[in-house]
């Protein structure tokens, strides 16, 4: 059976926030149709972060936006971190 490689759009340095498990910068994003999720491999977590944000999944092929979906779907999916505001509840 060989590996499946995925290559996910890669971010400038973590300009979208940070992992809200392990807290580190986020560097990966996929998007499933015009929806744009955040990924942390680590912790196999995902999180949406909104629609039609960022043009590029107008130039991205179906079939390699399926099967980034197909490795990533089983991902927990979790509440992103807020700017602004302390993991803890607490007001910055």
């Amino acid at each position: 059976m060989s590996a499946l490689v995925l290559q996910f759009r890669t971010c400038a340095p973590a300009p979208l926030g940070a992992c809200p498990v392990c807290k580190r910068a986020v560097t990966r994003m996929t998007n499933f149709g015009r929806d744009h999720w955040l990924v942390c491999v680590r912790d196999k977590v995902r999180w949406y972060i909104g629609s039609n944000l960022f043009s590029g999944w107008r130039e991205e092929d179906p079939a390699d936006q399926g099967a980034q979906w197909a490795a990533v779907e089983r991902f927990r999916v979790v509440e992103p971190l807020r700017f602004g505001r302390d993991p803890t509840g607490d007001q910055e």
